[in-house]
């Protein structure tokens, strides 16, 4: 009898490690590997009879989407590539929102600037909808920076004063934000570059507190808004761009970052400029981002 239960046993048991085996073979060709890639493919959206349909194209050269996976598998799920999803669902985020209109009859995509204000329209509406925390993404984060209250960075005092938009944080629903939001479904102007950025956030933030200066403002408690001086986030002025990159320079960088939050490096003008090991920006990397400085620098 303890045989028999004994031989039913490793039958079971093998026919359980068959399955095992077999249903992650025959997984393996529905999911997608980590570093799979399709260098000249990409979903993109046409419309027909009023909603998107995605074809494939080929995309842009040097374009691609990157997923961090933290799960440890070497395979993925379609369900679970999220880049994926996101390119298919990507025009549907502006439905029923304020910037539907300019989506859908092409304004965005018309625009002079079409990648920049792309980028303000969705940092503006993505605020506003969840609330959080917008940097860009050539900023290097120096030090944690306050989350408790609504701010955004300053980065001239001086006339022309300039609220700029490459750091910010708000409630989700602030007033600001979705001031910003509703005049920019208004009066999207795809001709300017700083139409639909700075300058909207600068006029709104003046004209919502009825202020002109950074002092009277934060003195104001304004709708709970902070500004934080050019010294807090902009130390480095756009058009000293170059320092970040000159040795020379060095020690002015350091003393200019001591009290920043953030090093935005103006990607605009530096993207294509080789980083020299002697700078303060391999530094900056080195200390801030040493994953992506052991491995790109």
């Amino acid at each position: 009898m303890r045989v028999r239960w004994l031989k039913y046993v490793l039958i079971v048991l093998l026919n359980f490690i068959i399955w095992v085996i077999y249903t992650n073979i025959h997984m393996r060709w529905k999911e997608i590997p980590c570093n799979y890639s399709m260098p000249n493919t990409l979903f993109h959206a046409k419309k027909e009879n009023n909603f998107p349909i995605f074809s494939i194209l080929s995309p842009p050269l040097n374009k691609g989407i990157f997923l961090l996976e933290t799960s440890g598998r070497n395979y993925l799920t379609p369900k679970n590539c999220v880049p994926w999803r996101l390119v298919l669902n990507y025009p549907h985020f502006f439905l029923r929102t304020p910037m539907e209109y300019l989506w859908f009859h092409n304004k965005i995509q018309n625009s002079k600037h079409k990648v920049s204000h792309l980028s303000d329209v969705l940092r503006f509406l993505i605020i506003a909808t969840y609330g959080g925390t917008y940097l860009d993404s050539d900023i290097i984060v120096l030090k944690e920076f306050p989350t408790h209250f609504n701010f955004a960075g300053v980065e001239h005092v001086e006339k022309p004063f300039v609220v700029a938009v490459g750091i910010f944080h708000f409630s989700k629903n602030h007033t600001i934000i979705n001031r910003c939001v509703n005049h920019m479904a208004k009066n999207f102007n795809g001709d300017s570059w700083s139409h639909n950025g700075p300058f909207l956030m600068t006029n709104t933030v003046k004209n919502i507190c009825n202020f002109e200066t950074m002092e009277e403002i934060n003195n104001s408690n304004c709708y709970e808004i902070k500004l934080l001086s050019p010294e807090e986030c902009y130390p480095i002025y756009y058009k000293d761009w170059e320092f970040y990159f000159n040795p020379l320079k060095n020690d002015h960088v350091r003393r200019s970052l001591k009290d920043s939050y953030i090093a935005h490096l103006w990607g605009k003008f530096s993207s294509d400029v080789p980083i020299n090991k002697n700078t303060t920006l391999f530094e900056l990397a080195n200390n801030n981002c040493p994953i992506v400085a052991k491995n790109y620098l």
